[in-house]
């Protein structure tokens, strides 16, 4: 008896959670000069509530990322237009 291998084909079925999580946020999702640093703390600053205070230090202190880290991407995405500049 003899096993022919098959490889496993993954495609990429968005589930309708992933489709809310993501509506709304083509224009961050689908820039080419963002890096997905920015891309994901761009998100995240969106999904915020209204009002909420968007610091280095507020972030750092939500996500596991360094201050470094998120220091780069926000100036990233002040420099794309995508946060105004303070």
């Amino acid at each position: 008896m003899t096993y022919q291998y098959k490889p496993l084909v993954y495609r990429y079925r968005p589930t309708p959670k992933a489709v809310r999580a993501f509506s709304g946020h083509e224009d961050l999702a689908l820039h080419p000069g963002l890096s997905g640093m920015a891309i994901g703390l761009g998100v995240h600053i969106r999904s915020l509530p209204e009002g909420t205070p968007i610091s280095v230090r507020t972030l750092v202190e939500q996500l596991p990322e360094s201050e470094f880290e998120i220091a780069a991407a926000l100036q990233e995405l002040r420099d794309h237009g995508f946060l105004p500049k303070a």
